[in-house]
């Protein structure tokens, strides 16, 4: 044997348990390195029915780098990956595989995921200084109805925009389920609903229509601008103040990211990435809320399954 292969089995010898403990440490570090990169990184899931007609390639954008900004300011390492859903299943199934850490949906979307949020408290978008929508049901003053139970038979404009308007069609069937009635699919004569609060409102102005529901914010703006509106609309039905959607984070999650956000959500409003996601959701501001800000609009959802269960 030769002394160079006697010193290369020497120093095996030797080093072959450092080289082993070496290479078993780095495989661990690699391992643990991978995990918390998969832990770094935070999925928002949303749905379709918070933006309406918004463009949803603008709204993901408008998310990713809001997010990125927190990061950037907080020095946290974590990569956002917001997610558009259609269907409630596959969010449910997300957030059951904890895909997604944190979700903006409507609460009707809500009490069918309730199992997997965090119930300690919602982030809440507010609109005119509150959080809650009231809706009204309008007709024009020289119409001769007194309440709901006069429009059988009549025509009927729903405004369905964006999250705002989740409930008003929900509502509207539970006051009528109340008074002994159909629901307004059948109640009315024709229902047709519409994106745009003008296409909702004008057409009863002008006695094209019978009869508009839309959200009293909506119409309290509209008729500042032409206080016409108000003289000739009465109000022929309101609803209590309801939450229409909410921000909540799933049940398991606690991430440095999710204290970072709790501490800058109240900044959206005075940074440039904040008001255009702010202009996205369709709210002035977010405002943190205890979870029991959101009975009452739960109760309404029981009423309605109680009511139509089995329609």
């Amino acid at each position: 044997m030769s002394c160079t292969n006697l010193f290369s089995k020497m120093v095996l010898k030797r080093y072959l348990p450092v080289m082993l403990c070496m290479l078993i440490l780095t495989v661990i570090v690699c391992r643990g390195a991978a995990v918390a990169f998969a832990e770094q990184s935070f999925g928002f899931g949303l749905t379709r029915s918070i933006f309406g007609e918004i463009n949803k390639n603008d709204a993901l954008a408008a998310i990713k780098v809001w997010t990125s900004e927190i990061v950037a300011i907080e020095g946290i390492s974590i990569a956002p990956r917001p997610r558009l859903f259609s269907d409630i299943r596959n969010l449910e199934a997300a957030l059951e595989n904890k895909t997604i850490d944190g979700v903006a949906i409507t609460v009707p979307e809500y009490a069918k995921v309730v199992p997997y949020l965090k119930q300690d408290f919602f982030l809440l978008g507010s609109r005119h200084k509150s959080y809650t929508e009231e809706y009204i049901l309008l007709v024009h003053r020289e119409n001769p109805a007194s309440d709901i139970g006069d429009l059988a038979g009549h025509t009927l404009l729903e405004l369905q925009a964006n999250a705002t308007t989740s409930l008003t069609k929900i509502w509207l069937d539970v006051e009528l389920g109340r008074a002994g009635l159909p629901k307004a699919d059948i109640f009315f004569s024709n229902l047709t609903r519409v994106n745009n609060l003008n296409r909702a409102v004008l057409p009863v102005f002008f006695q094209k229509a019978d009869a508009c529901l839309v959200t009293r914010n909506g119409f309290d703006t509209m008729a500042e601008l032409n206080p016409q509106l108000s003289k000739q609309l009465k109000v022929l039905a309101t609803s209590e103040p309801y939450v229409p959607m909410l921000f909540a984070f799933r049940n398991d999650y606690d991430a440095d990211f999710k204290r970072a956000l709790e501490k800058r959500f109240d900044n959206w409003p005075n940074t440039p990435v904040g008001r255009q996601l702010l202009n996205i959701f369709q709210v002035d501001s977010l405002t943190r809320q205890p979870a029991g800000c959101i009975d009452k609009t739960l109760e309404l959802l029981r009423k309605y399954q109680q009511l139509y269960s089995g329609s």
